[in-house]
């Protein structure tokens, strides 16, 4: 089975992690992990590749999406904001330097709850040109310090048929037979390390079958077996033509041919260029070479310290040992005393206690340095893994690098046999042109001026062929170039642009933040000075209303009092009025009984008296009838009166405040109580009419 990519299988593996989820990608933007990861439900998909020729031919090529984004990774902070992805996945770690950042990055780009996916090569099973790769321990240590929770996982490639019963009962069980593979094959190809904030886990065992035509992934082997062959065909060519201008006995004059050795220059020059850059690529062996010597010295060093700690720790274990063998011996030595004196066995009990208390501190060191022996050998054994590995890339790279010179030898001595054969033949062509004129070599000579013609177009065809293969690769290189170059040179203008657009952004920003900072500061202010105001407002307010519930309560107060007073008013003008109508109706039954005297006298006057007396009769009379009629007009004038002041006094009863009435009241009340008082008294000084007199129609006189 071809080796195929890490990134096919992840899709399919990460399905139920990415369905319906925003998922980031940190690697090669070539590789279809991304589409792939849409395929399998993920609803966005962000790709990040640090190369931006990269990001440039996938944008050219495909396109802008919605759902799938691609863009280069830059050197500071995305413009997205952390924990904004479920899942980020880095299919190679192999492309960062340094490794750590791109971890850290991970970490702030996932969410509290997604998954970080990191993978990266086994470096017991794939040589890289790589100068650094992870182990092992190396990648958990290296995810554990971001993450708290670290599942590792480990990618194998897999080959093999597969029986299945074709009408099975029920769910039938999966058999997996490794037998037919050896140990080392089954070693994983690429580690597999899940990241997480909180427990998660994945599928523990899965089989994802690929399709058998995936391409295999080209690297400098194929380039330089295809450089191999070519110039093994090359070879082959420059051989059957030496071989047959070798074979010609004579060789026409002709002339020399520009075009022919222009191509041949050309020629020349390309295989100097290959040349140059195969001894580029000996000498960037060289180094790497040069490396990975002072890194197996690094690593034979280390594991010589290894090997001494080891050694150090097993001769501290061996003492712990004895030190535990003997305590257990004491133990039972104390114990099988059983003809002790009573009187010490309190200080066998101490004893024995502190002896338990050695023993289980004994038991825990020499727990502690079996574990940490344990985990010595586990990394002396990776360390000796990796001296192997880099023992064994150091033969490979030295081989590779012997053949490389190899290589270079053989087509230096080719050159120059090629030069040589040239100036042999320039020399041959001078040489024949001397030579006499037969009608048979003539023949002979056109024939094989015509086979070699023959040869000269076929070889020039082909040679003309592959020299405009050549050019069209080049030319579509040099477009290829063109193109990447224009798309660089669109690129750093775009993110010129974004960096302006950015700077602006950030500026206008920071002047909101400080105007926003100034208004806050302000209302800050405003708010003090509100809050000022409101308790002095709620104090005056609060004080205000004590002195008006104060005022309030003395008006009450005062009311009630003037209440009080003016019910107490009242009820003596009630009293008085209520004297003053006892007064009046026995005034009134005074005048009416002066009425019904006069009356009676006027009837009992005789009406022939004498003249003088009856003039002084009828004048004294009219006189009382005047009085009479006055003082009865003046009566009713004090009931009208008296009943005024009744309604005025009924209105202020009804009004119950104090008023300018009530003293005008008074004053008319006062004033009515004068009169009734004159007419009482002008009533009481009026003499009365004697019986005898008014029979006998005598008028008593006035004094």
């Amino acid at each position: 089975m071809q080796p195929t990519d890490a990134s096919v299988v992840l899709a399919p593996y990460l399905e139920p992690v990415i369905r319906g989820r925003r998922v980031a990608v940190l690697g090669d933007a070539t590789d279809p992990l991304g589409s792939a990861l849409l395929e399998r439900g993920a609803r966005l998909v962000h790709v990040y590749d640090p190369d931006a020729s990269r990001v440039a031919e996938v944008l050219a090529r495909q396109g802008a999406s919605r759902t799938l984004m691609t863009a280069p990774l830059p050197d500071g902070e995305l413009a997205v904001r952390d924990g904004a992805f479920d899942t980020v996945v880095v299919p190679n770690l192999v492309l960062f330097d340094p490794v750590d950042t791109v971890v850290a990055r991970a970490r702030k780009l996932v969410a509290a709850h997604g998954y970080a996916v990191f993978v990266s090569p086994n470096p017991d099973r794939t040589a890289s040109s790589v100068e650094r790769q992870l182990s092992y321990y190396e990648l958990y240590d290296l995810i554990a310090l971001q993450f708290p929770e670290v599942r590792m996982l480990g990618q194998a490639p897999f080959s093999g048929y597969l029986i299945a019963d074709f009408a099975p009962e029920g769910d039938p069980d999966v058999v997996v037979d490794t037998s037919l593979v050896d140990r080392k094959d089954q070693e994983p190809k690429w580690f597999v390390a899940l990241g997480t904030q909180q427990a998660r886990r994945l599928d523990p065992f899965t089989i994802i079958q690929v399709p058998g035509d995936l391409a295999p992934v080209a690297g400098d082997e194929a380039v330089t077996n295809a450089l191999q062959q070519e110039v093994q065909s090359l070879k082959k060519e420059l051989e059957q033509t030496r071989s047959q201008a070798a074979s010609l006995p004579i060789v026409p004059r002709v002339q020399p041919r520009n075009e022919r050795v222009e191509a041949l220059e050309a020629s020349l020059r390309e295989k100097e260029e290959e040349l140059r850059r195969v001894e580029l690529r000996a000498g960037d062996n060289h180094v790497r070479a040069g490396r990975l010597e002072n890194k197996v010295r690094d690593l034979e060093e280390e594991l010589r310290h290894q090997r001494d700690r080891a050694f150090r720790l097993s001769n501290d274990l061996e003492e712990e040992k004895k030190s535990h063998t003997k305590a257990e011996l004491e133990l039972r030595m104390i114990r099988s005393r059983a003809d002790m004196p009573p009187v010490q066995e309190g200080a066998s009990k101490v004893e024995i206690d502190r002896l338990r208390a050695a023993l289980g501190q004994a038991e825990t060191q020499v727990a502690t340095l079996q574990s940490e022996n344990s985990t010595l050998r586990d990394r002396l054994t990776d360390a000796e893994k990796q001296g192997l590995f880099l023992r064994d890339s150091l033969e490979d790279i030295r081989t590779e690098k012997l053949q490389v010179e190899k290589h270079v030898v053989d087509l230096q001595r080719a050159l120059a046999e090629k030069e040589a054969r040239i100036d042999e033949l320039d020399a041959l062509v001078v040489d024949l042109q001397e030579a006499s004129g037969d009608p048979e070599l003539e023949r002979e000579l056109d024939r094989t001026r015509r086979e070699l013609a023959d040869l000269q177009a076929s070889f020039d065809a082909s040679l003309q062929s592959k020299l405009s293969e050549v050019a069209k690769l080049v030319r579509e290189r040099d477009d290829a170039r063109a193109r990447a170059e224009q798309v660089r040179l669109d690129k750093e203008q775009r993110l010129v642009s974004v960096a302006q657009e950015r700077d602006t952004a950030r500026a206008s920003l920071q002047a909101s933040l400080e105007k926003s900072a100034d208004l806050e500061a302000a209302l800050h202010t405003l708010r003090e000075q509100l809050s000022a105001l409101q308790s002095a407002a709620s104090q005056q307010h609060d004080q205000t209303l004590v002195e008006m519930t104060q005022r309030r309560d003395e008006a009450v107060a005062m009311l009630e009092s003037l209440r009080q007073q003016q019910e107490q008013e009242v009820e003596a003008l009630e009293h008085t009025l209520r004297e003053r109508g006892q007064e009046i109706q026995r005034l009134q039954s005074d005048v009416m009984h002066h009425e019904l005297l006069v009356r009676e006298l006027v009837q009992r006057l005789p009406e022939v008296s004498q003249a003088e007396a009856q003039g002084v009769t009828d004048a004294r009379r009219d006189t009382w009838l005047e009085e009479s009629a006055r003082r009865e007009g003046e009566l009713q004038q004090a009931r009208w009166k008296v009943a005024e002041l009744e309604q005025r006094l009924r209105d202020q009863e009804e009004r119950t405040e104090v008023s300018t009435e009530v003293a005008e009241l008074e004053r008319a009340l006062f004033a009515a109580q004068n009169e009734l008082d004159a007419m009482r008294q002008a009533l009481a000084t009026r003499p009365a009419v004697p019986a005898d007199m008014a029979g006998s129609g005598q008028v008593p006189q006035e004094k």
